[in-house]
């Protein structure tokens, strides 16, 4: 005689599903006006990243705007400058805090690249935290050189007739959806 206990399987019982009130409608975050930066901001935001080694270009106009040239959604800063005479040494230090850069030579070409003491610049400080370009942090900028022009009128023609007319320092052009500053690279 052979004898046993059955053991039969445990029947698992699903369970109504708990009520969960819906979830209240997340408040979008406030997005506030961009202030047209004051040439007494920009003059800080340079004193900061150069440390008096160039200055505000004052002889274009305008010699600055404010945008997010690289999508970030961070308000960047786009100024024209000019070395200091005196302190051409620190624009064309050996490790410098910026990155310089001319858009017109080969890329894969690495050359040392040196700033001249009459040569304006368009600098492009890019926006970091809660202030953006105006932010203590905001310290990774490029350095452009032969992008902005001498004669401060870039050379365009007009479709009436010919004449030429000077467009704004600065334009805006679009890639994949993104704006980017595109500064006129001819110069009459």
């Amino acid at each position: 005689m052979i004898s046993g206990c059955l053991r039969s399987k445990p029947v698992a019982v699903e369970q109504a599903p708990t009520y969960q009130p819906p979830a209240t409608a997340a408040t979008p975050p406030r997005i506030g006006v961009a202030q047209a930066p004051k040439l007494t901001e920009v003059q800080d935001a340079v004193k900061r990243i150069f440390k008096g080694a160039a200055v505000v270009h004052t002889d274009y106009n305008p010699s600055f705007l404010a945008g997010d040239f690289n999508g970030d959604a961070s308000l960047d800063l786009a100024v024209v400058l000019k070395p200091t005479p005196d302190k051409l040494d620190e624009m064309n230090q050996e490790y410098p805090p910026w990155l310089l850069r001319d858009p017109r030579f080969n890329s894969h070409e690495r050359q040392r690249l040196r700033v001249d003491k009459d040569e304006a610049l368009l600098v492009v400080i890019h926006g970091f935290g809660a202030n953006d370009w105006r932010d203590p942090e905001a310290t990774q900028t490029f350095v452009l050189k032969n992008v902005v022009c001498a004669s401060r009128t870039p050379a365009r023609t007009s479709r009436e007739g010919g004449k030429r007319s000077a467009p704004p320092l600065f334009s805006f052009r679009t890639r994949r959806g993104r704006a980017m500053l595109a500064p006129f690279l001819t110069c009459s």
